[in-house]
Parts: structure tokens; C-alpha cells; sequence
């Protein structure tokens, strides 16, 4: 049967060890309450289901951790390129209210407009 024992999950665990202080509290007045003995076919029959259904819901949580990460990676990535969007209007807007900037992009516009005349021809 030790077996058995050993298939109980953490969490069934911990929730035994709390169940178990809740019982025994550290002022105890009176005797323990006597503890009934389960059947072993009943105990180990309920340690199966506990674990099919820890392994589903596990698997669930796999799945929806995927999707969620992939949302937060989405969304990360979008809050990414706004931000970044945004820094690059903001230097934009400082660099064409600074008129030495906007001279220099003017002969740099025309330079390149050049430029592209001279490749078409």
C-alpha cells in the first residue's frame, strides 16, 4: 500500500497536512477523535480518479498557459511597437521643431530626390 501513498499529489498533500491542523489544534481539550480506517480498495480507487483528474486539469493549464503566453507575447509586442512608434514621432516632432534639423532634412530631402533623378535617368 505504500504505493498508494506515494501517488498522492502535493497538493492533495498539503491539503491533508491543513485538514489534519484544523483537526488537532494546538490547545486539543478532550481525546483525539478515533480515526476511521478507509478501505484500501476505496482509498486506492479514489487516488486514481484524483490523479486522472489532476493529469486533465493539468493538461488544461498547459494549454491555456500556452495561450496565454502567446496573447501576453502579442500584446507585449504591439505595446512594443506603439511605445516605440511614439518615441520615434516624439524625436520627430523635437527634431522638426528645431530649425537647423528641419534646414539639414530639407537639403537631405533634396539631395535624395536628386539622387533618385539621377538613377531614373
Amino acid at each position: 500500500h505504500k504505493a498508494c501513498t506515494h501517488a498522492v499529489s502535493a497538493s492533495n498533500h498539503s491539503r491533508q497536512v491543513s485538514a489534519k491542523l484544523k483537526q488537532d489544534p494546538v490547545e486539543s481539550s478532550g481525546p483525539p477523535e478515533p480515526k476511521r480506517a478507509r478501505p484500501s480498495a476505496e482509498l486506492s480507487t479514489e487516488l486514481t480518479v484524483g490523479l486522472e483528474e489532476e493529469t486533465m486539469i493539468g493538461t488544461m493549464t498547459v494549454n491555456r498557459n500556452q495561450e496565454v503566453r502567446e496573447k501576453e507575447e502579442e500584446t507585449m509586442f504591439e505595446a512594443f511597437t506603439g511605445e516605440y512608434r511614439t518615441q520615434v514621432f516624439a524625436k520627430v516632432k523635437q527634431e522638426a521643431n528645431n530649425p537647423d534639423t528641419v534646414k539639414r532634412k530639407l537639403v537631405e530631402a533634396n539631395l535624395a530626390d536628386l539622387k533618385v533623378k539621377q538613377e531614373v535617368i
